[in-house]
């Protein structure tokens, strides 16, 4: 089971707003799942079942962030909802239009949505804690690498 940091218990009277928002129901696994762990920060993970986005989830979002999320987001279904932010400013979608199922979205692909589950608890199944070690016995090390001195000068804290 991946691990889950900072989670905190959703507000029964902040889940029915973003409800009525929404004009739906939240599917009932990502419901149980904020009464929990809203907000919460998964270990560093990735998809399994759809190895082609190479990626996994930052952070879910929180319900009373839900509703300011959805409207950063173009072309996506009047009902869908983001649930968590993926890597590269791209987001995981529930679809109540497609029986709850989950997806991701991408935000550089108009009309980006590749299915990755058949609904919520499905989705935290197949999203599984990433090994680093995976990346220590690759034959693809990174050998060395440039990084540009401005950029670096622009990390440090004076």
């Amino acid at each position: 089971m991946l691990k889950l940091y900072k989670g905190k218990t959703a507000n029964v009277k902040t889940v029915r707003k973003l409800e009525t928002r929404l004009g739906i129901a939240l599917s009932d696994p990502f419901r149980k799942f904020v009464f929990s762990n809203d907000g919460a920060i998964p270990e560093a993970n990735k998809f399994i079942g759809n190895e082609e986005l190479g990626c996994g989830v930052d952070a879910f979002i929180s319900v009373e962030e839900i509703w300011h999320e959805k409207s950063l987001l173009n072309n996506l279904n009047q009902l869908a909802y983001p649930i968590a932010w993926a890597a590269g400013g791209n987001y995981i979608v529930i679809d109540p239009n497609s029986k709850n199922e989950v997806f991701f979205w991408d935000h550089e692909v108009e009309n980006s949505l590749t299915y990755l589950a058949e609904n919520f608890d499905e989705f935290l199944k197949n999203l599984v804690a990433f090994d680093l070690k995976i990346l220590e016995d690759s034959p693809r090390k990174v050998i060395s690498g440039w990084v540009d001195p401005d950029f670096l000068k622009s990390l440090k804290v004076h």
